[in-house]
């Protein structure tokens, strides 16, 4: 049993039941990614076979008991393959191989026969070039780089870690997308979601305090700074510099404006408003409802110039709110110093009034009025959380230095016997054997000189 357990057809007939198994998990649709509603419909068209495929799991896939038991299978197969070859390595790293049979060093690629005149010449050499030498009277054994063969199995364990980190990450990671905007707490509110296949939904609360912007030339963003008041108290956050509660990472992926919009009445009295989170600062014009009301709005972040331009001119805003030269220079300008927002009210596809309002000011229509109360900035966050990345890293550092043992500090192995004058010796190498050969010449070589 354990042989079969550690034997590389186990390994192969694992691996192919495993690429079966995810095969399956690509055409047989998957609870998780069909939606319930388009489930259960699946489920009353093809009620015996769902009810199969429920009791193996298999609409859940990747987390069926059958999958769970490959994968355990597997790693066993890995660690009891790993502890087969340590006691190899051992024997290689701390035992002693004189030889035994001074014709059998013949048969080596490398050999010499030198005259010299006692063994301790050659072993003085030996440690001089860096080995590890030791004696039994007329015989010897030398090694350079003894511990090399640990990295056999250090390369051995840095690939079940990240094989394992892998799957880890797999099974747990979630992400999703949320907006925030000054002054708003977040609570919770992704969208986008993609559920973690393990586990719940992480939650997390903050509030987003304050958005800066450094701009060159009032286009281009050069810094973006956001503060958040978070339960590990105040935390400044950037592009580069995600905040992170554990392993839930809160990214800024998108900085835009959300303009206060304020729905009133012929009284005054406010209907509607919100901070309402557009896309503006691309240049972009967008739309909203708002009540019964399509609102078709562009931000100018500095304004002021246009303002000044005769009411002619302003009145001259097109059916569709495009700009004039001028205009569209302005809405293209990044830098917030003189805000003001283009708006078009409709209704049924019906422009009922258009105008360009700055902070303060209204638009009348249908017997109400919208104002612009101002405007905050706003933050696309993308959100992000795998447990299994740490260990993908520790594994590919510890393959990175298994690789260098191995193939850098490659080991060397030096035997030979002393008989009434003559040095019978012989060297071979793990790695690079026509490197090892211009050293073993050189070692022979200076026990000649």
């Amino acid at each position: 049993m354990f042989k079969t357990l550690a034997s590389l057809r186990f390994t192969v007939f694992i691996v192919c039941c495993l690429i079966a198994l995810f095969l399956l998990g690509l055409l047989i649709p998957q609870k998780s990614l069909l939606g319930h509603a388009a489930y259960l419909q699946w489920k009353e068209n093809h009620e015996a076979l769902v009810s199969l495929l429920e009791i193996l799991r298999f609409t859940d896939i990747y987390v069926s008991p059958v999958t769970i038991l490959l994968w355990a299978l597997f790693f066993l197969n890995l660690f009891l393959i790993m502890a087969r070859r340590i006691p190899l390595v051992w024997r290689r790293c701390f035992g002693q191989s004189f030889v035994t049979d001074a014709d059998s060093l013949k048969s080596g690629r490398n050999y010499e026969e030198v005259r010299i005149s006692g063994i301790g010449a050659v072993l003085s050499a030996l440690k001089a070039k860096g080995y590890h030498a030791v004696s039994d009277g007329a015989r010897f054994y030398a090694v350079k780089n003894r511990f090399s063969p640990l990295a056999t199995l250090l390369f051995h364990f840095s690939f079940i870690l990240i094989l394992a980190g892998g799957i880890l990450s797999f099974y747990t990671k979630f992400t999703a997308h949320a907006d925030v905007a000054v002054g708003e707490e977040f609570a919770g509110e992704y969208y986008d979601v993609s559920p973690p296949k393990i586990g719940e939904i992480p939650l997390a609360r903050f509030r987003l305090d304050d958005v800066r912007i450094t701009f060159f030339k009032k286009k281009i963003p050069t810094r973006i700074e956001a503060r958040l008041d978070t339960i590990n108290g105040k935390k400044e956050i950037g592009i580069n510099n995600p905040y992170n509660e554990g392993l839930l990472s809160f990214v800024i992926k998108h900085v835009d404006i959300a303009p206060l919009f304020i729905l009133k009445d012929e009284s005054g009295n406010e209907i509607d408003g919100a901070y309402v989170k557009l896309k503006f600062l691309n240049g972009r014009r967008v739309s909203f409802p708002m009540q019964e009301y399509r609102i078709e709005s562009a931000f100018f972040p500095d304004y002021g110039g246009i303002e000044a331009a005769q009411e002619d001119e302003r009145s001259s805003l097109p059916q569709t709110l495009k700009q004039s030269p001028q205009e569209e220079l302005d809405l293209k300008a990044r830098e917030i110093v003189d805000p003001a927002v283009g708006v078009e009210v409709l209704k049924n596809g019906e422009t009922l009034n258009k105008d360009i309002l700055m902070k303060g000011q209204s638009i009348a229509f249908d017997g109400r009025s919208l104002e612009f109360g101002g405007q905050a900035y706003w933050i696309q966050f993308y959100v992000v959380k795998e447990h299994g990345l740490g260990i993908v890293y520790t594994g590919f550092v510890l393959m990175i230095i298994a690789l260098v043992m191995r193939l850098l500090f490659f080991r060397r192995d030096i035997r030979g016997v002393y008989e009434e004058g003559t040095l019978r010796i012989s060297g071979s190498s793990d790695f690079y054997p026509g490197h090892f050969s211009e050293e073993f010449r050189g070692i022979t070589g200076s026990l000649t000189g």
